[in-house]
């Protein structure tokens, strides 16, 4: 029966929320907690949004923002740090454009898209595929605004940056599988 099942769904997505709320009552210097706390940020951001609770979702993922900024700042030779940074930032231009708000998750994204310029020659293996998923979105959302010639930039960055990773990473296969999501 669907009407069950929205309101079993209803009440797990509740329960899920109460713990990310735990996990973020955590307060630490350690960087590890800190990326945790964030993780925990971003899925009560996803979680609220799958409840509807869309300005709440954007709210946990400012909050991820906040936390991820902080952790990069205070390690800046840490590629992975940067790269959980740009993915809160998706996260949010994602709730953005589910609200209907285009331009500023397209601003979102382009926020994202600096924040992963590869430093050095190691990073852009690491930073790579971020970099074509956050085109990607971009693109996206730009040809959602009627931003044609921009879109197809973004578009084409995004492939030019997929062609250029190594392809015999697994990860390269999940992260390709989710810019296309």
């Amino acid at each position: 029966n669907q009407p069950q099942m929205e309101e079993i769904r209803r009440q797990l997505l509740e329960k899920a929320v109460l713990m990310c709320e735990a996990m973020l009552s955590q307060e630490s210097q350690q960087p590890e907690v800190r990326r945790r706390t964030a993780d925990a940020s971003l899925r009560l951001g996803r979680i609220r949004s799958l409840l509807g609770q869309d300005e709440r979702a954007d709210q946990s993922a400012q909050n991820a923002v906040q936390i991820l900024t902080e952790l990069v700042s205070d390690n800046l030779h840490e590629p992975r740090y940067r790269k959980l940074l740009v993915e809160a930032y998706l996260s949010q231009g994602d709730f953005l454009a589910r609200r209907g708000q285009y331009s500023r998750a397209a601003e979102t994204c382009r926020v994202a898209i600096t924040k992963c310029e590869p430093r050095t020659t190691g990073e852009e293996k690491q930073l790579g595929l971020t970099r074509a998923q956050a085109n990607h979105k971009l693109g996206l959302l730009l040809r959602t605004l009627g931003r044609y010639g921009e879109a197809e930039a973004c578009l084409r960055s995004a492939i030019g940056l997929c062609e250029a990773a190594p392809s015999d990473s697994p990860e390269t296969l999940r992260q390709l599988a989710a810019s296309s999501a």
